[in-house]
């Protein structure tokens, strides 16, 4: 057995085991360490933990503009993770993309129905309130455009309890849902995006979410409700 702690950027900082353990190359995140380079393989390049830089270009650095094209988790390792540069897993995307269709077309049906409220020139309460509900869902569908954009790699999961949660594991972030409820995955999306925006990270060692606040919650509360159509008033 053998334990290896590590710096930021990747540098060994502790290691311990059994005799022979050495053979083990996976170590930080999960990655192959080179014998000959002394570089790790994250798929798409390879990192130089010394440095806590990639040796090549990203390969969607055009994306990024803002960001260096060598730069490993945006220069914030504690914050964000770099699995491999892709976006969606691939045994996700059928089931992303079937979620991505249903969000679609409530949208839709909103806004045909606010069109048709507004052609009778009714201006009340309910119109707001469409238009509220219809203003979320697109915030929603923005944040899974965010999401595959991304260069992390993100997967979907059935919850085996009576709520979800976002979690880093296996060199990959994890959106687990309540089967079958729409309504909880965009919660639950909701705080995907949060992490893309900063708001919330993931601890290294269990994977659970750090520096989420009530703010956080409430947002994502407040777009699953909107998306079910719900009455609550979160203001």
């Amino acid at each position: 057995m053998q334990t290896n702690e590590f710096y930021p950027y990747g540098d060994l900082f502790s290691a311990a085991g059994t005799a022979g353990s050495n053979s083990n190359r996976y170590r930080f995140t999960g990655k192959e360490l080179g014998d000959e380079t002394g570089l790790y393989d994250f798929s798409a390049r390879y990192l130089q933990t010394g440095l806590g830089r990639f040796t090549t270009l990203d390969p969607l650095a055009e994306k990024y503009p803002n960001i260096s094209p060598y730069a490993y988790c945006n220069g914030n390792p504690v914050n964000f993770v770099d699995p491999d540069g892709r976006a969606i897993e691939e045994k996700s995307r059928e089931q992303w993309e079937s979620l991505q269709r249903i969000i679609t077309e409530t949208a839709q049906k909103i806004e045909r129905r606010i069109i048709k409220l507004e052609s009778k020139g009714k201006n009340g309460k309910n119109l707001t309130y469409l238009k509220e509900r219809l203003s979320s869902i697109s915030g929603t569908l923005s944040t899974m455009k965010v999401l595959e954009d991304s260069k992390h790699t993100y997967s979907l999961s059935h919850a085996n309890e009576s709520t979800g949660e976002v979690t880093y594991k296996n060199g990959q972030i994890d959106i687990s849902y309540i089967a079958g409820s729409v309504p909880n995955f965009v919660h639950e999306l909701t705080h995907a995006g949060q992490f893309e925006s900063g708001d919330i990270g993931f601890h290294r060692t269990n994977g659970t979410v750090y520096a989420q606040d009530i703010f956080d919650e409430i947002a994502a509360y407040r777009a699953q409700v909107y998306y079910s159509g719900g009455e609550m008033s979160l203001k």
